[in-house]
């Protein structure tokens, strides 16, 4: 399921966004799914 998109993304893409940011707003825009970004997060498991 496509995640919905209810502002403009893009008016957050600036120069100070950290690179995170950077890749989210990408999948947004690309239509990522909710699979998509939770590949973009670490979890817990992978922090410990």
């Amino acid at each position: 399921m496509p995640v919905p998109v209810r502002t403009e993304p893009r008016q957050y893409d600036t120069a100070q966004l950290d690179p995170l940011g950077q890749r989210i707003l990408e999948c947004l825009q690309d239509g990522g799914r909710l699979e998509d970004f939770e590949k973009l997060m670490p979890s817990a498991d992978r922090l410990a």
